[in-house]
């Protein structure tokens, strides 16, 4: 301040980037802060947008699901691959590879959210230098000892690195762009990841998106829910879509969408059951349906992908 005299603003959630703040003295002792949305702040997010839709453009084409593409690096290392190689590739599935029904499969799970690339540049951001473990760390290794290998091969495997490289970049990028925060405190944060799901010989994928939503009730209280989408690629039953919600009283809500009749079927089936093992994980009674068809959040998401193609 003009005296000398130091002033402190919190916030009860952090601000957008680039928000203006407008401090207005009511009193020698009381000051009102305000964000202001001005003309400067609206254009620097539609550059954001602009900047993220044109490196999605980039990704889009040479992703491919994490879990398949590491299915066909582990099957091609196994057939012509040197030891390094082998080992570098065992390694990755042993720490982001998720076993169903596995006692470690939380653990696999937190790793594949901090180690799985999604926060590689915050994490060194923060602490200067890259976790070892991190997958795209694990990327960089495989990428060197491919060099080991003859020029078609290599080729190959330089291939699947790309694909999975852009496979993180565009979770990260569909992550930001979903990320939403407003001047009244209220916000919604998004975090995008496959899992690569151990399945026999074979890696499948799940792709999980986990969402913190706070809003405004009527009393003005900022209150918060999280929300959890699982999509799955089934060989026998289809495409399923999950979705949770989880408010602060512990109230859960749980839907199921499936492609094929019959797996929509034999989830209902299931529900009753799936409902007394939450209670008996202290949850409060469960609201749990199942549907035939597509998912609603599905059929924005492939609109939405649509909208970048033709963009392309």
């Amino acid at each position: 301040m003009s005296d000398g005299r130091s002033l402190t603003l919190r916030s009860e959630s952090p601000l957008p980037p680039n928000t203006t703040i407008k401090l207005t003295q009511v009193s020698p002792q009381q000051f009102t802060a305000v964000p202001e949305s001005s003309t400067a702040n609206k254009t620097a997010t539609a550059n954001e947008q602009a900047i993220i839709q044109d490196a999605l453009r980039n990704a889009l084409p040479l992703q491919q699901p994490v879990g398949d593409a590491l299915s066909q690096l582990q099957a091609t290392t196994q057939q012509n691959a040197s030891a390094n190689l082998s080992s570098v590739v065992r390694s990755m599935l042993q720490l982001f590879g998720l076993r169903p029904g596995n006692a470690e499969a939380p653990r696999t799970v937190q790793s594949n959210v901090q180690l799985g690339g999604l926060q590689t540049e915050s994490n060194i951001a923060l602490s200067g230098k890259v976790e070892k473990r991190d997958m795209k760390a694990v990327l960089q290794q495989l990428q060197q000892h491919a060099a080991e290998l003859p020029a078609e091969q290599r080729g190959r495997l330089e291939q699947l690195i790309q694909s999975i490289q852009s496979r993180l970049t565009s979770n990260q990028l569909s992550s930001l762009q979903q990320w939403k925060e407003q001047p009244d405190g209220s916000f919604e944060r998004v975090m995008q990841l496959d899992i690569p799901v151990m399945q026999r010989n074979n890696v499948d994928n799940i792709e999980l998106r986990i969402s913190q939503e706070a809003s405004r009730n009527a009393e003005g209280t900022l209150t918060t829910q999280w929300r959890v989408r699982l999509h799955f690629e089934l060989e026998e039953k289809g495409s399923v879509d999950a979705e949770l919600k989880l408010n602060a009283d512990d109230e859960v809500q749980i839907q199921f969408w499936c492609s094929h009749k019959r797996t929509h079927q034999q989830i209902q089936q299931k529900l009753e059951d799936f409902g007394g093992q939450l209670q008996q994980r202290g949850f409060n009674e469960a609201e749990l349906s199942s549907y035939h068809g597509k998912a609603p959040h599905r059929q924005k998401e492939s609109i939405d992908k649509r909208l970048v193609d033709i963009h392309t």
